[in-house]
């Protein structure tokens, strides 16, 4: 592709005067990306499909690159999100990422998988709509995947099931070329996975960089990201909580009735929360409004952690 146009597309990406007629959440839209390997090296391409597959591989490395944060979750949490339900968790949840791409970094092999990228992107065809792109890292093959999921659908679990369907209609000279049922079930991991480091307190050894400055070099301007990848270990506190309550469990098992123990800690999953409010509805409940509120995923029984969790702070921009 050439340093030329990776330079000339940082700079773009963070220049703030450069105009930007994309949705917000989005920091490197593939059609950007198909756009640009198209004008610059055309004759690299023997097909729509090789520009298509190679952009989004650089919508989602690129922006990885300038911040090159790389996220190792903790073995017992990572169990515990990968199976989390998704049925009613709303979709908007994902424009809190704390990267444009965090790569996500399993503490096992899982389902042929050792980790993932995820990041937003938008689809412009027909009705104009978010995509969240996951980009899997393979056990045993070299070859990164792509996959889409459109997020049409307030929830999560109805935008699977509506993209699983449009997968499925996609034909190519007659042969069925859509996902496997098994990329969905790949996809619902990671998805949860990311939408921890959404959560309002995500258990994290560090805090993730900020996007590098842009500054004058000779004719033109761009980015010096940092060199090596920053780890931050994920659940680091929280996992080790789990397992010292599991530990002693088991030790006092049978030693004791367990009337009166307090709960082993474990993770309460994030889960919606139905409020009833309004002026005077304490002494009037026909006054009272329905609120619906989402609940992040927390840790019940804190006892077992020494202090309590680093807190994240997140920038807010005005009005949002």
């Amino acid at each position: 592709m050439g340093e030329e146009l990776w330079f000339a597309l940082e700079a773009t990406l963070l220049d703030r005067k450069a105009p930007k007629n994309w949705n917000p959440a989005v920091f490197f839209p593939i059609g950007l990306a198909q756009y640009a390997l198209l004008d610059h090296r055309k004759d690299l391409f023997a097909d729509l499909l090789d520009v298509s597959l190679v952009g989004s591989y650089l919508s989602t490395l690129l922006p990885w690159n300038l911040t090159k944060g790389v996220y190792l979750f903790d073995p017992d949490l990572f169990e515990e999100l990968v199976e989390a339900p998704l049925d009613r968790i709303p979709t908007d949840l994902l424009t809190r990422l704390p990267e444009a791409a965090p790569l996500l970094v399993f503490p096992r092999p899982w389902r042929g998988l050792v980790a993932a990228w995820a990041s937003l992107d938008e689809d412009r065809r027909e009705e104009p709509h978010l995509e969240f792109r996951a980009l899997f890292m393979q056990e045993a093959d070299p070859t990164l995947l792509p996959m889409p999921l459109d997020l049409k659908t307030p929830t999560f679990e109805g935008c699977v099931a509506h993209t699983q369907a449009e997968s499925s209609a996609i034909q190519i000279d007659g042969v069925p070329r859509g996902f496997p049922t098994e990329a969905f079930n790949r996809l619902r991991g990671v998805l949860n996975l990311a939408l921890y480091l959404c959560s309002e307190e995500p258990d994290l050894s560090a805090s993730p960089r900020r996007m590098p400055p842009l500054v004058q070099h000779y004719r033109y301007r761009r980015a010096y990201p940092e060199p090596t990848p920053q780890r931050i270990e994920v659940g680091w506190r929280l996992g080790a909580a789990l397992r010292k309550a599991r530990s002693e469990e088991a030790q006092a098992s049978g030693a004791a009735s367990g009337v009166g123990r307090s709960p082993q800690p474990h993770i309460r999953r994030g889960h919606w929360h139905l409020y009833w409010t309004g002026e005077g509805s304490r002494k009037d409940p026909s006054k009272a409004q329905p609120r619906l509120r989402w609940i992040q995923p927390t840790l019940v029984g804190k006892k077992w952690l020494e202090g309590e969790l680093p807190a994240v702070v997140r920038p807010v921009k005005p009005g949002s």
